[in-house]
């Protein structure tokens, strides 16, 4: 799967979930995210 993830291109194995990229990002997700599908916010 590619995406993108703050301007940056990332190739991810499929499946995952946006829960387990944050965790492999250590992003901590208490401190708020968006995530955008075709650019549009869901």
């Amino acid at each position: 799967m590619e995406i993108t993830v703050n301007g940056t291109p990332r190739t991810l194995a499929a499946p995952t979930t946006v829960a387990a990229l944050l965790e492999e990002l250590q992003v901590d997700a208490d401190t708020g995210i968006a995530v955008l599908l075709n650019g549009d916010v869901i």
